[in-house]
């Protein structure tokens, strides 16, 4: 795993890469809970963003060497 976190991709490392999916995953989180809570729409797309933030969390809490 720290391989491929570590590997460049293009400009960035994959760090870097799933730190940005972390940022979009928030925000998709921050935006399902505004339509379920105000609109009263379905949870579904906050859920969506809580597990791929967790998902993500758990992936770059690895340790670089």
């Amino acid at each position: 795993m720290d391989r491929i976190l570590d590997r460049k991709y293009g400009p960035f490392s994959g760090r870097v890469y799933g730190l940005i999916l972390n940022l979009i995953a928030n925000a998709v989180a921050i935006h399902g809970a505004i339509n379920y809570v105000i609109k009263g729409q379905s949870p579904l797309e906050m859920y969506v963003g809580i597990g791929t933030t967790a998902i993500c969390c758990l992936i770059l809490s690895v340790p670089s060497k």
